[in-house]
């Protein structure tokens, strides 16, 4: 499991993610959240646009203004919009054993 860094303005983030979201920012690119799935879920970095939410890796967007993460059955934090739904992370929401992504 990753380390947490205090980013100083809105709160954790992981610390295997600081120089990539720093790099963004410095190229004017509003971050708005983001995690590296902790092996369990693919990395998101979440960006705004035009007042748009949307996933950098799977360019979907999120219909949310805040609360972008929602906790799994073992309390794993992802953005659900962002899954591509392959089996093995479908089975980790709807409570299969766990699997870790290879």
């Amino acid at each position: 499991m990753c380390e947490f860094v205090n980013n100083g303005k809105h709160g954790r983030l992981d610390k295997c993610m600081k120089k990539l979201i720093k790099n963004l920012n410095d190229y004017g690119i509003e971050t708005v959240a983001c995690c590296c799935g902790h092996g369990w879920y693919p990395m998101t970095i979440l960006i705004r646009e035009n007042g748009v939410v949307r996933d950098v890796f799977s360019n979907a967007i999120i219909p949310r203004k805040r609360r972008f993460y929602v906790r799994d059955k073992d309390g794993i934090y992802y953005v659900p919009e962002s899954l591509p739904m392959p089996l093995k992370w479908k089975e980790r929401i709807m409570g299969a054993k766990h699997r870790r992504i290879e």
